[in-house]
């Protein structure tokens, strides 16, 4: 109630007035480019690269869905279990699996070996679980659904951005860069995520 008599760009101009929730909107963009990047170009590349037919290759991309689902399992599990609640170490994980993966897959050229690794891939690239949770700590009781609503946007936002820029390294040809391309920005997500962990909040 407090909050609504402030207006309706108050959250919104306290949100962004905090350097830890810009960064964190730097994370999910690179979030969004790494999700629906793998999401689009995967299929294409199965058949493109590794000669599948049609069929095989959309079977073959499925996995990749199917470990972002088993993301949503595995990451509280370890969160909770390894880390013993917090986040960011969860973040910074799955940031450094995700790109010796990325790294390592385009020279896979046994279709069921890159299928397996892609599984794993699916798993450890899909981190808006984890950055939801923080979205929740950072935004408080009051204001947790505008961070999570932010941060959601940059998703999209980063979503949009790999569409071009990839297509761009299909056309090409060079469907190396475009991995270790999308490798790299989880390294840059690790650095963000261990200079997040060091920034303080004001109570929002």
């Amino acid at each position: 109630a407090e909050l609504a008599k402030k207006g309706f760009f108050y959250p919104y101009k306290k949100l962004f007035s905090e350097p830890k929730v810009i960064v964190f909107c730097l994370i999910s963009a690179i979030a969004g480019i790494g999700r629906y990047g793998l999401l689009t170009w995967v299929p294409t590349y199965f058949m493109q690269e590794l000669n599948l037919s049609v069929k095989e290759g959309i079977f073959s991309a499925i996995v990749l869905p199917l470990g972002q689902a088993c993301a949503m399992f595995v990451f509280p599990f370890i969160t909770d279990k390894v880390f013993k609640g917090k986040r960011e170490p969860m973040l910074a994980l799955a940031s450094v699996v995700t790109f010796v993966c990325l790294v390592i897959f385009p020279f896979i050229t046994n279709a069921t070996a890159a299928t397996l690794m892609l599984f794993v891939v699916g798993v450890f690239s899909m981190v808006t679980g984890v950055i939801w949770a923080i979205a929740g700590d950072m935004g408080g009781r009051a204001m947790s659904a505008t961070v999570v609503g932010t941060l959601d946007c940059a998703v999209y936002l980063g979503a949009a951005l790999q569409e071009g820029t990839f297509g761009f390294f299909t056309k090409a040809g060079r469907w190396d860069l475009g991995f270790i391309t999308i490798g790299g920005l989880y390294i840059v997500m690790l650095v963000l995520t261990l200079l997040a962990g060091k920034m303080k909040l004001k109570k929002l």
